[in-house]
């Protein structure tokens, strides 16, 4: 069986929509095929922006009108008539979007933002599902929550790993034998119910879960690039592209930030030997890249670039030294608010540690810091990591930047700079 998975641009608009369902139509019948969708386009924003207006009390209203009316442009394109049930649906999941909205300030943040924020995936799995029933393509939507089951760690859901993979080939092969499952992206649920998120773009992941707990023959992400380059093509237009790569090449990859696939993608795929698959929706035909057992048959520099970065700097108060002690409390501060190190230095007072922008958390880390340390936050800054790096492309990362902070080992070189 094969495990699919679009992502936010290639169901983006209506022909979008088409081009994916012709890509399924081409699976299916010939073996059993389950398909992860994202939420169309920039969606995901948009709820994150209607959230926290909401909860700002701004005028919430206006871009819950913008989504929805987002949404039935891409349905009108796609369905001519008018009484057809996707309307209906449709609908019905906005009427529950906006009862989950209402709600959200009864709720500490991050479960609010679970439970409005996963209506992105349900909305556009539900219109790729429909167009499908619309085409003639046997198939079946599922709620992929009820299938995948974490615990509470809101927005960033770790899975139980044991229970899903029950539910899922408990429930999963009977259908798969007989339709197309659509299902979606990014969301799960704890076991009494409530909806839970994987982290942002989550959807990779969720391929890998339904690939691994079926011990699919391959998961395949379709992308809008050809397939996992060196650099971002947007930035370098001679960008090379691995026709493959290893399970470890890869993760050291979404571990220093290349966006091309979710950091937890790999680690299920590689425990069970399924090979990932990263292809061009725009060029179907095209092989695209293969993650396996096989290493790259090229060693070429890999410039990753990391927007949206802060640096946190943490320094004693007593003009002590850093101890271990102290890195160890900062450490636990960062993981008990889930906040990713993706740069760490210390100075003989200070550690200081590149992280994600989040400006909620980031004050939480000051008050649960602040006692012992004080704490500065830099902010507009950008991560460049370069993996097997050489002289001449330091040279290029670093020309005309106000660096930040610098890091160099034998393999890797790393530069926080201003924006």
């Amino acid at each position: 069986m094969l495990v699919f998975k679009f992502g936010g641009a290639s169901v983006k608009d209506a022909p979008s929509v088409r081009n994916a369902c012709q890509i399924i139509q081409q699976y299916s019948g010939k073996q059993p095929l389950l398909v992860v969708i994202s939420a169309m386009g920039k969606t995901t924003n948009a709820l994150e922006e209607l959230l926290h207006v909401y909860l700002s009390k701004g005028a919430h209203q206006s871009v819950l009108e913008g989504l929805q009316q987002y949404h039935l442009q891409i349905i009108e394109a796609l369905f001519e008539d008018q009484a057809d049930e996707v309307h209906k649906v449709i609908k019905n999941l906005f009427t529950e979007l906006q009862s989950n909205l209402l709600s959200a300030h009864q709720l500490p943040f991050d479960r609010a933002y679970d439970a409005v924020i996963s209506y992105g995936e349900l909305l556009s799995s539900t219109i790729v599902a429909q167009y499908l029933r619309k085409i003639n393509i046997p198939s079946i939507w599922q709620d992929a929550r009820t299938f995948i089951k974490t615990n509470d760690t809101w927005r960033e859901g770790r899975i139980q790993w044991e229970l899903t993979t029950q539910i899922i080939q408990q429930r999963m092969f009977p259908l798969l034998n007989q339709l197309v499952v659509i299902t979606q992206g990014f969301i799960g649920s704890t076991t009494d119910g409530w909806t839970t998120t994987l982290g942002r773009e989550g959807s990779d992941f969720t391929a890998a879960i339904f690939g691994a707990a079926l011990q699919a023959e391959s998961v395949t992400i379709w992308k809008d690039v050809p397939g996992i380059l060196n650099a971002d093509p947007k930035r370098n237009p001679s960008a090379q592209l691995f026709t493959r790569l290893s399970y470890e090449e890869a993760a050291e990859m979404t571990y220093y930030g290349a966006t091309v696939i979710h950091p937890k993608t790999i680690k299920p795929l590689a425990n069970k030997g399924i090979p990932l698959f990263v292809r061009s929706f725009i060029e179907p035909q095209q092989p695209g890249t293969c993650i396996s057992t096989a290493a790259s048959d090229k060693k070429i520099p890999v410039v990753i670039f990391k927007p949206n970065q802060v640096l946190v700097s943490c320094s004693v108060k007593d003009f002590t030294f850093i101890t271990e002690e102290n890195v160890c409390s900062i450490l636990h501060a960062f993981s008990s608010l889930n906040m990713k190190i993706n740069l760490m230095q210390n100075t003989a007072i200070s550690l200081s540690i590149g992280t994600n922008a989040d400006h909620e958390k980031t004050e939480q880390l000051k008050l649960m810091l602040e006692d012992r340390f004080s704490v500065t936050v830099q902010e507009s800054l950008e991560l460049v990591s370069v993996l097997n790096y050489t002289a001449d492309n330091v040279e290029k990362v670093s020309r005309d930047k106000k660096i930040i902070q610098e890091q160099k080992t034998l393999s890797s070189y790393q530069l926080l700079t201003e924006v």
